[in-house]
C-alpha cells in the first residue's frame, strides 16, 4: 500500500506551539512534523540531528513542545492527524472495492484520489466542519471545543446538525462573534460580582 501523500494541517496548533519559538526553532519544528509522514516516532539521533545548529536553550525549547513516547518524541497533533487519514484513506479504499460507483472514472484515480470526502456523510460534514474550526486562530483550543460541541448538536434521528439548519453560517464570523460574546459575559459576571461584594459591605474591589 503507498504512504498517503498528505494530512490535515491545523494551523492553531501549530501557531500554539511555536508562538514562543524564534525562527530558527520554527525551522526545525517544521521539519520534524515533516518527518512525521516517514517516522511517526522521532529518534533521539534525529533529533539531534536537527538541532545541531541551536543553542541548548533553544533545544530545551523545542523538546518542551514535543511529546516523548516510546523510542523518541513526537508533535502530537500530527500524529493524531495522520492517524485519521490513515483511517479515512482504508476507508475510501474499501468503500471503493466493495462498491464502485458509476461516476468512478478509474483514470482519476491517482495517489491523491484519498483527498475526496463523501459529503453526503453526516460524519465527513461534521469533520469538514471541525477542520474548518482549526483553520482560524480565533478562539482557543477550550472555546473552540465548546463552539464544535454547539453547532455539531444533532439529534438521534436528524439528518442534519444544528449549523446546517441556519440559512447562513459564516464560521469565522460566527467564531467572532461567539468569542465577543464570551469577552461580554465575562465582563459582565466580573461586574456582577463586584457590585454583590459591595452590596455585602465587602468594600471596594480594584
Amino acid at each position: 500500500m503507498a504512504k498517503d501523500p498528505a494530512f490535515l494541517f491545523y494551523p492553531g496548533d501549530c501557531l500554539q506551539d511555536i508562538q514562543f519559538l524564534n525562527d530558527a526553532q520554527a525551522g526545525v519544528y517544521m521539519r520534524i512534523i515533516c518527518s512525521h509522514m516517514k517516522n511517526i516516532c522521532l529518534t533521539q539521533p534525529r533529533l539531534n540531528q536537527f538541532t545541531i545548529n541551536l543553542t541548548e536553550p533553544e533545544k530545551s525549547g523545542i523538546v518542551e513542545i514535543l511529546t516523548e513516547v516510546k523510542g523518541g518524541y513526537c508533535v502530537e497533533w500530527v500524529v493524531d492527524s495522520i492517524g485519521k487519514r490513515k483511517k479515512y484513506s482504508e476507508s475510501r479504499r474499501k468503500n471503493r472495492q466493495g462498491n464502485i460507483c458509476k461516476s468512478y472514472v478509474p483514470h482519476m484515480e491517482n495517489e491523491n484520489e484519498n483527498v475526496i470526502i463523501d459529503v453526503n456523510t453526516k460524519e465527513n460534514r461534521v469533520e469538514i466542519f471541525i477542520n474548518k474550526v482549526k483553520e482560524f486562530s480565533i478562539l482557543d483550543l477550550q472555546e473552540q471545543k465548546k463552539f464544535i460541541d454547539y453547532w455539531t448538536e444533532c439529534g438521534e434521528n436528524a439528518k442534519k446538525c444544528r449549523w446546517e439548519k441556519e440559512k447562513v453560517f459564516d464560521i469565522k464570523k460566527r467564531m467572532e462573534r461567539w468569542n465577543n460574546n464570551k469577552k461580554t459575559n465575562g465582563q459582565q459576571n466580573t461586574d456582577s460580582f463586584r457590585e454583590t461584594h459591595e452590596a455585602l459591605g465587602g468594600g471596594k474591589l480594584s
